[in-house]
Formats: structure tokens, sequence, C-alpha cells
């Protein structure tokens, strides 16, 4: 496996795209985050990804993945 994996963490989203699973969000370190990573199914490597404009750090969401896009819908952003 090469790249950094992300730390542990529950309640977050993923949705496999284009032989890669991209993981969002969840809750991790006793608070919630917005971290965007891909991971590559052939290669086995992590990427961290840019969130620019992307949802706030959320929790208990779901996502689903439309064209290109991953589209995360609910959760909560607040404690």
């Amino acid at each position: 496996m090469n790249g950094e994996m992300p730390g542990p963490r529950d309640d977050h989203s993923a949705v496999v795209y284009n032989e890669s699973m991209v993981i969002f969000g969840g809750f991790t370190e006793g608070k919630k985050t917005n971290l965007l990573h891909s991971y590559d199914l052939s290669s086995g490597e992590w990427v961290q990804l840019d969130v620019e404009g992307g949802p706030s750090a959320r929790s208990g969401h779901t996502a689903t993945q439309h064209h290109d896009k991953m589209v995360v819908f609910g959760g909560i952003d607040k404690y």
C-alpha cells in the first residue's frame, strides 16, 4: 500500500468509482471531519483529495456517485 492511509473513523460515507473507493467525512479523533480520501483498488495507493467548496465537516451522512461526482446528503455538522 502506498500513500498515507487515513486514520480510523466512523459514520463516514464511501463510494466506488473508476477503480477507486472514495471516503468522505465521519467522526475521527474526537471530532467531525470533512477529509476526502481516495483509495486506488488496483495500485493500493491512498491520496488525500481537495474538498475546496465541499460540504462542512459532518458525520452520519449518506453519499452516492453521480457521473464523476460524489454527492453527499444530510448528516450532522454540529455536535
